[in-house]
């Protein structure tokens, strides 16, 4: 009878959860106008200047997914961030460090680089760490949920997003038939890369679930 009301009163309080990359879900510190650059540690990223870069990142078709390539000259080990108008800082997978968030960039001489950005989520990735761009994001580098059942391993490919066929890179964790319940905190990460990994904050209000980018 308890299982039978557990169960119950799961699908009773079912939650759907959409992770739109795009779509304005989420909160978009990113406007039409913005400027959006590849700063980091070589010249033509700035040095860490976000004036002196001329790696701007272009809006693709696809609302909201911006778009650059840069072609290093020099090889060897550089990092990077990506830049909205000079304030907002944003990582990707993997990160240098768990308490350094630049992103590392290993590359040859002559070497072309991709850059895509993902304005809402303010996530950004390159193709020396995803060759295909956004369709990397699958198997053991999809999103996923930490902290579900207190269960923080950021490798074990639990809990992962599904991608909605015909949308636009639009990911979704349906929780309906499961007994357990979303907890009030957790992550949603790109599985694979533990704690070096681009993370949303989550927080839960009774059904209602919201992201919040990390601070």
């Amino acid at each position: 009878m308890r299982m039978l009301l557990k169960r119950s009163l799961a699908l009773l309080v079912s939650i759907v959860l959409v992770f739109s990359l795009f779509l304005g879900v989420f909160p978009q510190q990113a406007r039409a106008q913005d400027t959006i650059k590849i700063v980091g540690n070589w010249q033509d990223a700035g040095n860490w200047n976000f004036d002196s870069s001329n790696i701007v990142l272009s809006e693709t078709s696809t609302p909201g997914l911006y778009y650059g390539e840069y072609t290093f000259k020099t090889g060897g080990s550089y990092e990077f961030k990506a830049v909205i108008n000079g304030s907002i800082w944003c990582t990707g997978a993997p990160k240098v460090a768990d308490n350094n968030t630049n992103i590392p960039l290993n590359v040859t001489d002559g070497q072309t680089v991709k850059f895509w950005f993902f304005k809402n989520s303010q996530l950004v990735i390159d193709s020396t760490h995803f060759p295909n761009g956004p369709d990397s994001l699958v198997g053991q580098n999809s999103f996923k949920f930490v902290g579900v059942n207190s269960e923080w391993d950021p490798n074990d490919g639990k809990y992962q997003f599904v991608r909605v066929p015909d949308a636009t890179y639009t990911y979704l964790y349906d929780n309906s038939y499961n007994d357990f319940s979303i907890p009030y905190g957790f992550k949603i990460i790109i599985g694979g890369f533990g704690n070096l990994s681009w993370a949303w904050n989550g927080a839960k209000e009774g059904s209602v679930v919201k992201f919040k980018e990390t601070s």
